[in-house]
Parts: structure tokens; sequence; C-alpha cells
């Protein structure tokens, strides 16, 4: 009780040696368990706060969190191992160890969802998750991101979260591909966020429904934006063009495509996602006849790809090189052609494109009169086809 008056008056040093008398008298006490607790305590508190080296118990203020594990490996009473958590939670976060105390808090709302500390837990685990969201979305690492919205905010532990956070969530929702999570997100954004912001909204918005194949919902978005915000930033406007430029892209309004991932690509402004941004240039300008134009969008698109290869799937590379081989075959460059359809194989052996791109490879021997290389290829598309359809193409093609 001494050493509890001392600590409530700010007497922490003298409470100090109070705790470690009480610690070297009566070592497995209850009371010596409580006093290491709060010799812990006080450290977390007063993190400058100097003390005997020699003083029993010293190492319970060097290292706090050490001293909660090693209480909590005790299997203490369920109302100590939630004040202990919590200590060792409110102790990580004050070392900035962000990520650990996230977890502890975590820990807490799922072992204890009513306990004596929920409103407190509740409200250091919004503190720390709002740091991580924006530590992670400056990273660019949208799927820890996501995985703070999952553990916490889609289950309505804090109740709502500030503008900024809910952006960068949403934001980064769309950007690992989950559409339908973020977009309600988006929507609560758009009613309460100032208009500077908005703009970036809708266009997120925008997006999801091109994602979603409601290309025409996309393009009225898109206008809509440019109508309601005139002056919105350049990087903003080339990221609604590129957006524009892949629904009149998926319309078949090639023209029109070609012209705005132009202008998208003389910007300067970086995509967020380049090699998908120029593998659909590359598309649109091969639709276009336009070879000599797509091949450079194609190897940029590659280039982006093998830069960053966990970034995207992997039939952004497929689809890239078999596009490359589409053009040089289109210039008569059969060699290079083949080349192209063959690493394209090599990328993705069993994707989508596989049994077209065997095709093309086929038809590039064949422009070479090189029969033996295409008879190959041709019974490798009729063995991996498994339909008449492709069976009957090979044969006609020879």
């Amino acid at each position: 009780m001494i050493g509890r008056c001392l600590t409530e008056i700010d007497q922490h040093t003298a409470a100090l040696k109070i705790y470690s008398m009480l610690i070297e008298k009566y070592p497995g006490s209850k009371e010596a368990q409580e006093c290491t607790m709060i010799m812990a305590n006080i450290a977390v508190k007063k993190p400058d706060l100097k003390l005997p080296v020699a003083m029993l118990g010293a190492e319970n203020v060097r290292d706090p969190v050490s001293t909660y594990d090693d209480l909590l490996r005790k299997s203490p009473q369920p109302d100590v191992e939630e004040a202990l958590l919590f200590q060792k939670g409110y102790a990580l976060a004050q070392q900035g160890r962000h990520k650990e105390a996230f977890d502890t808090f975590d820990t807490i709302m799922q072992r204890f969802p009513k306990g004596k500390f929920k409103p407190a837990t509740i409200e250091n685990l919004r503190k720390n998750a709002e740091i991580l969201v924006d530590r992670y979305f400056v990273r660019g690492d949208y799927l820890a991101v996501s995985d703070i919205y999952f553990r916490i905010y889609a289950n309505g532990i804090p109740k709502g979260y500030d503008s900024m956070t809910g952006f960068k969530m949403a934001e980064s929702l769309r950007r690992v591909g989950l559409y339908a999570q973020s977009a309600p997100l988006f929507n609560d954004l758009m009613k309460r966020s100032e208009k500077k912001r908005q703009a970036s909204i809708l266009i997120s918005m925008a997006e999801i429904k091109y994602h979603e194949g409601r290309y025409g919902d996309a393009e009225a978005m898109i206008h809509s934006m440019f109508k309601e915000f005139p002056g919105v930033e350049q990087r903003e406007q080339m990221r609604a063009r590129r957006i524009l430029a892949d629904v009149y892209a998926r319309k078949g309004l090639t023209e029109k495509a070609v012209s705005l991932y132009g202008e998208v690509a003389k910007s300067g402004q970086v995509p967020e996602d380049p090699a998908v941004f120029y593998r659909n240039y590359g598309h649109a300008l091969k639709d276009a006849k336009a070879y000599p134009a797509a091949v450079g969008c194609y190897q940029s698109a590659i280039k982006h790809y093998h830069g960053d290869r966990e970034r995207y799937p992997v039939e952004v590379a497929s689809e890239s090189y078999t596009g490359l081989g589409d053009c040089l075959m289109g210039e008569r460059n059969y060699s290079q052609a083949i080349s192209a359809y063959r690493k394209s194989l090599e990328v993705d052996p069993d994707g989508r494109q596989s049994l077209w791109t065997l095709y093309q490879m086929g038809t590039g021997y064949l422009a070479l009169n090189d029969e033996p290389s295409a008879n190959r290829v041709f019974s490798e598309l009729k063995l991996k086809g498994g339909e008449a359809f492709w069976a009957g193409l090979a044969d006609y093609s020879v």
C-alpha cells in the first residue's frame, strides 16, 4: 500500500525501491507479482526514469514488454490477463512498435469482447490502425491495409473512421481487386469528404464500374467528373482519361482509345500499373494496325512486368508477348514473332491464350516454309486443345 501511494503521488523512484524490497522479501507472493507488473507500468509511463542498477526487479523497468510476457506465461486470472495484455499493447505503442501493439489490442478484443478495458482497447486499436494504414499505404502495401480493414473496420469495432483513413482503405481494397468491398466505402466517403477529394473518389468509383463490366456507368462517371471538377489536378485527369481509354477499347472504339492512351503516355504521369497500361495501349494500337507503335508498347509492358513481377498477374506478360508476336507477324517478321510466342508460352504455358499462341506459332513456321516445326507445334496444339475446333484449325492451316 505504501508503494501504491507513492506511485499515485508520482514519487516513482521511491515507489520502485519499495516494490523491489517487497519482491526481495516475499518473492513468491501474489503481491510480488503485482509489484512486478506495476514496476513495468511505471517504466512505460516514465521511460526516462533513472534507477539503481543493482536494484532487484530492475529488469522489469528496463524491458517492460518482456515482463508482461513473463507474467502472461504464468496463466494469470482472466481479469489480470486482460490488464497485462492492455499494458503490453500500450508499452509497444509507446516504443513505436505499432504492428505488435495493434495485434495485441486485437487479441484483447477477441478474447475479452466485454472486458473492463473495452473502450480504451478500441481507442488504442483505432490509433494504431490509423498509423499502420498510413504507413502501409505510403509504402504501397495495399494488401496489408486491406487486412487491417477486414480485421476491425469491416466488423464495426471502431465506430467510424476519419476521411483520410477511409480513403486509403477504400483505395487499397480497389487496388487489390476487392471492388465489392471498396464501393460502399467510396459511397460513404463521397457524402462526407471535402470537395477537392471528391474528384478522386469519383474516378476510383468509375474504375470499379469498369472492372465490373459496367462500361456505360464508368464512362458516365468520368464525364460527370470532368463537368463537376474542371480544375482537377493533372495526375487525376490522366487517371480518368486512362479509364475512359480502357472503356473505349472494350467497346471497340479503337481510335478514341488510342487517342486517350496517347495523351496519358505523353503526360509524363506514370500510371499506377504501367505494365497493364502499356499492354492495353498495345492492344489498341494493334487493333488499329499501328504495328511499330504497338511493338514499343508491348516491349514497355514486358519491361515493367519483369521489373516488378510480384505486382502483376502472369497474364500481363503472356498477353504482351503474344500481342508482340501478332504485331511482328503483321509486319512479316516471322522469326521474331515465333520467338515472342515462345516466350509467351514459357511465361504461362497453360494460360487461357496458350492455344491461340501455339496456333499463331505454327502459322509462323508455315510462313517460313518450315513444315516439320509447324507440324510439331500443331501436334502439341491438338494434344492440348482437346477439341475438334483446334484440331480442325491446325489441319486447315497445313
